[in-house]
């Protein structure tokens, strides 16, 4: 049987920054959140002023090698092994807090996509839960933190699952509208155009899931196929920038998944979040010139061309 499709990764971790509870956290729940503090040369953490030790080395450096403890989880440590000498440590790997460098083992590995949990931030909830104000407080500058480090729906690949606690359902909600409000998630069905040439529009689109042709008309006002995108990629960029009227069409060629970013809300994020607006913004930046680099090689490369048919037309 031929697979068509790459797999997906259910189950894959990032290792936190030690103020992944603490940058965004209230200042008056500081004392009864996490902390961080110094034990001699070690770092250490506290929740609710209690030590927090779910995690030996809040740090994550060095960090336990992948797979060195795989015998004992199978019950299969030979005869004669202490099950204590398995474990063993290496400094920490780039892709266990670089969304980027994540993305680029997952084409090492030939997966499509992963979904990502926490490591440290899977304790929270238990160690604070005689508190529960502050246990909301915390995860929420948890999640802050996570959208601004990771993202999540990172390329449309890496996407990350918000901690969210049951401990109050009504703040719980909130979390939720929270974290949802910046974006809209639609599904688009087969032959379906959601951007159209020529029309004004002030939003961008994130593929979640599907694949979309771009079509642009010509002179004579056929429709061209300029691309065929895949999962990952964004759409109807520029004209949410500069407001102009849309290049090209999209048509979804199989059922897809959707994020839309409007323009208002980019603004929203930029002042309610600037970290994370800086950072959507750098992306930005760096997709628009590499489109617009693709484009220049492209059109050397017809220059190119032109060139050589004329001198063979002179001789």
């Amino acid at each position: 049987m031929d697979v068509t499709f790459r797999p997906v990764d259910a189950d894959q971790h990032y290792y936190e920054h030690l103020d992944a509870c603490t940058r965004h956290l209230d200042r008056a729940f500081r004392e009864r959140g996490v902390q961080v503090v110094e034990h001699g040369t070690h770092k250490l953490l506290l929740a609710g002023g209690r030590a927090f030790r779910f995690i030996p080395n809040p740090t994550f450096d060095p960090v336990i090698v992948p797979g060195c403890l795989d015998p004992m989880f199978r019950g299969q440590v030979p005869d004669g092994v202490d099950p204590r000498s398995l474990p063993r440590v290496e400094p920490i790997h780039p892709e266990y807090r670089n969304p980027e460098v994540r993305l680029a083992v997952l084409d090492e590995q030939g997966l499509d996509r992963a979904l990502l949990f926490p490591t440290l931030g899977c304790g929270v909830e238990q160690a604070m839960r005689l508190d529960v104000p502050a246990t909301m407080a915390t995860l929420h500058a948890f999640n802050r933190w996570l959208g601004e480090d990771w993202g999540f729906a990172y390329a449309g690949r890496l996407l990350a699952a918000p901690m969210l606690s049951l401990a109050d359902p009504d703040a719980a909600l909130d979390e939720v509208r929270l974290l949802a409000h910046f974006m809209d998630v639609y599904r688009v069905e087969p032959g379906v155009e959601f951007i159209r040439e020529g029309e004004g529009g002030d939003f961008m689109v994130m593929l979640l899931e599907g694949r979309v042709e771009v079509h642009k008309r010509d002179r004579w006002n056929t429709p061209q196929q300029l691309a065929s995108v895949e999962a990952g990629r964004t759409l109807g960029e520029m004209s949410m920038i500069d407001g102009t009227a849309r290049f090209a069409t999209c048509v979804a060629v199989e059922s897809a998944l959707v994020a839309v970013l409007h323009r208002e809300s980019l603004a929203r994020i930029i002042v309610e979040q600037p970290l994370l607006g800086a950072k959507i913004l750098m992306e930005l930046v760096l997709m628009l010139s590499q489109r617009l680099r693709a484009t220049s090689e492209r059109l050397l490369g017809l220059l190119d061309e032109q060139e050589v048919h004329g001198a063979a037309n002179l001789l």
